[in-house]
């Protein structure tokens, strides 16, 4: 029994005419709120822009990329989608092959919905899949993973109720 529905709706408003923005707002990392001097922008991430414009020109939605916080040693999530005002996590450059793969990358105070980017691995999507299962099976947390390989739009994984 798979832990998961597969769909390709994200059920978010679409917008007519979709941006990216970078946020300058606060972040509020584990009961913390984060602003001015303690938050940078996020701005000079590549990967993270280029997965932005994917996801906004795929969803035809708009993504807000957040700001990092200066502390050491604290990971915040990458976007908002929307107006969800749920915090997305990508996950990108992921490579191996262990059934833990998905599972291994997220993190709890980070986000309960992430984007993977599976394209520097040689794992077939059914071997993906495979890792999304387990990952659901095995996180109560988890929410969503919208799942990309090689700039193509696979599916978005959701718990199942």
């Amino acid at each position: 029994m798979k832990h998961y529905i597969k769909t390709k709706n994200l059920n978010l408003k679409m917008s007519k005419n979709p941006h990216v923005y970078y946020s300058d707002s606060i972040i509020i990392y584990d009961g913390k709120v984060f602003k001015g001097e303690q938050i940078k922008p996020n701005s000079n991430n590549t990967k993270e822009t280029e997965n932005a414009v994917w996801l906004s020109k795929t969803f035809n939605i708009d993504v807000y990329i957040m700001p990092e916080i200066r502390q050491n040693g604290i990971k915040t999530y990458d976007y908002l989608l929307d107006s969800s005002k749920e915090a997305w996590d990508l996950k990108a450059n992921i490579t191996g092959n262990s059934r833990r793969l998905v599972k291994n990358n997220i993190d709890q105070k980070q986000a309960t919905s992430y984007i993977f980017d599976f394209s520097k691995t040689s794992l077939s999507i059914a071997e993906i899949e495979e890792r999304i299962d387990y990952a659901f099976a095995t996180v109560s947390y988890l929410k969503t993973i919208i799942l990309k390989k090689n700039n193509a739009f696979i599916g978005i994984y959701k718990r199942k109720k």
